[in-house]
């Protein structure tokens, strides 16, 4: 999924032989993922974002493709892996067990990937492949 579709170019020159990987940049963070990645300073940082196994792990699932679409560079991709388990889908755990109340549960929505996919497409992002 990209917004303003461009080909992308990954070098694999095997020439330089060395024990450690060449990412040039790579990141992976436990923590709010909006919190994270949602504010300035990762605005247009990112030629692309895999997410696997995450999309429905968002309480508003439209709050992680803004994120995604304020951290990719204009022309990154977005490629997504996974089911829509939604892991917001029953009442708040939490109080059953006299935690104090989670407000997600009260914004959880549950889109079908039709319904997703419509609102992918509201962001700005083109989808290039799709399997099932």
């Amino acid at each position: 999924m990209t917004p303003n579709p461009s080909i992308i170019s990954i070098n694999d020159d095997n020439s330089q032989q060395n024990d450690e990987p060449n990412f040039h940049r790579f990141s992976m963070a436990a923590g709010n993922f909006v919190e994270l990645y949602g504010g300035e300073s990762q605005a247009n940082q990112w030629d692309a974002i895999v997410t696997c196994f995450f999309l429905d792990t968002a309480p508003v699932v439209m709050d992680y493709i803004q994120t995604i679409q304020n951290a990719l560079k204009p022309g990154g991709y977005w490629i997504n892996i996974g089911p829509l388990l939604y892991h917001w889908a029953s009442s708040d755990p939490g109080v059953a067990s006299g935690l104090p109340a989670d407000d997600r549960y009260a914004q959880s929505i549950e889109l079908s990937w039709e319904e997703l996919e419509h609102v992918i497409l509201q962001f700005g992002f083109s989808i290039e492949e799709q399997r099932f």
